[in-house]
């Protein structure tokens, strides 16, 4: 991270799928049986927002998946893909509309 990026802070696009196996929720359509998504958006959103800022993409797509799986205590998400992507890059004399990184966090068995 730029050290004006540190100061004025900086945008990010987060995009998570959660693996989930949604044959109990899916058979029983009772919202017991799933994942609490409010509680997922909010685990991610304070992992980006609230927590000390990071240097890297990597980082900051790590933590924001195991905040995802932390935010699971029912264990039904298996593993999260997650994407942080920077937009509106320059490199040299390139301008880039985006650049990312995905990376997956698996549940330990």
């Amino acid at each position: 991270m730029l050290e004006a990026e540190r100061i004025l802070g900086q945008r990010f696009v987060i995009d998570a799928t959660l693996h989930v196996d949604v044959g109990p929720a899916a058979q029983s359509d009772d919202v017991a049986d799933t994942v609490d998504y409010a509680a997922i958006h909010s685990s991610i959103r304070r992992a980006v927002e609230d927590d000390p800022p990071l240097n890297l993409l990597e980082a900051l797509a790590r933590r924001v998946g195991d905040a995802a799986l932390e935010a699971d205590p029912r264990g039904r998400i298996e593993a999260v893909d997650v994407t942080v992507k920077k937009p509106h890059v320059a490199l040299g004399a390139a301008r880039l509309g985006w650049v990312g990184v995905t990376t997956r966090r698996v549940r330990p068995q």
